[in-house]
C-alpha cells in the first residue's frame, strides 16, 4: 500500500490486523517518507517498510517478516507448553501422598513443601520457615 499516493496514514491498513489480534506481518511499500515515520509504523508492530526505488530489498524484508512470525508463534507455544507442565507438576505436587520438600541445598533452607508434610507434625507454613 503506498500511502503517500492514496493520502491515507500509515496506520490505516494495519491497524485493523492489530485491532483483530491477527499476527499477520505488514511491510508498508511507499513512494517516499521519512524514517522517523517508517521507524514508528515498524514500532507500532509493522514487519517492516520499504522505499519503492529500493524493492531489491523486498524478499529478504518478507523472508525476515516469515521468520519472524514464526520465531513467536514457536515461543507461544513453548510458554503454553511450559505453563501446562507447572500446571502439572503444581497438581501432582498438591495432591502427593509422599511428602516433598524443595529445600535450598546452600543453607538447608526448606523453601516450599507440599501438604503430605503434614504428616511430619508440621503445617508448611512452619516448615518454610514462615
Amino acid at each position: 500500500m503506498d500511502v503517500l499516493a492514496a493520502g491515507l496514514e500509515t496506520h490505516v491498513g494495519h491497524d485493523p490486523l492489530l485491532q483483530r489480534g491477527l499476527d499477520i506481518p505488514f511491510i508498508l511499500v511507499t513512494g517516499g517518507m521519512s524514517e522517523e515515520t517508517g521507524v514508528g509504523f515498524v514500532a507500532r508492530g509493522a514487519a517492516d517498510y520499504l522505499l519503492k526505488d529500493r524493492l531489491h530489498r523486498l524478499g529478504a524484508a518478507v523472508k525476515k517478516a516469515i521468520d519472524d512470525r514464526s520465531a513467536r508463534t514457536e515461543r507461544a507455544h513453548t510458554e503454553r507448553a511450559l505453563e501446562a507442565s507447572e500446571h502439572r507438576f503444581r497438581l501432582m505436587f498438591d495432591v502427593s501422598l509422599d511428602v516433598i520438600l524443595f529445600i535450598d541445598a546452600s543453607d538447608g533452607t526448606i523453601l516450599d513443601s507440599n501438604p503430605a508434610a503434614a504428616l511430619l507434625g508440621y503445617t508448611p507454613a512452619e516448615l518454610n520457615g514462615e
